[in-house]
């Protein structure tokens, strides 16, 4: 990969999913959420929301209240969670990251060697769970 595309890639920030959704097709033709469903809008207010939880403090940022989509809420206000939200963003995420393993393996196929080896370690490690 050379630099300025390695760097492009390097300085995603998922808060910002439209330019992750199109950097990441760009550069390997890998679409992110292709097996997300009608989630899109879900998933930009989540990511939206874990911005404002890391860096504001959890409060609505006149930035969020623009950019994130969430209706009703007004800038100073506590974003809250619901564990609904919880649970649909966790398999939306799971899709997201079994979309990116998939097609970055159709581009870099895994060496048998290295899937043995971890076959054999997942035996071993489980023979101590009990």
């Amino acid at each position: 990969m050379k630099n300025s595309r390695r760097k492009q890639v390097q300085d995603l920030l998922f808060h910002n999913l439209d330019r992750v959704e199109e950097t990441m097709k760009t550069a390997f033709d890998i679409n992110v959420l292709r097996d997300t469903g009608d989630a899109r809008d879900f998933i930009k207010l989540m990511f939206h929301r874990r911005h404002g939880y890391e860096h504001d403090g959890g409060v609505a940022t006149a930035r969020y209240v623009r950019e994130s989509g969430d209706v009703g809420i007004a800038e100073g206000t506590l974003i809250r969670e619901s564990m609904g939200n919880v649970h649909k963003l966790i398999g939306c995420l799971n899709r997201m990251a079994e979309t990116i393993e998939a097609d970055f393996h159709e581009i870099f196929p895994p060496e048998p060697f290295c899937i043995e080896a971890e076959k054999d370690r997942k035996a071993r490690q489980a023979t101590f769970k009990n």
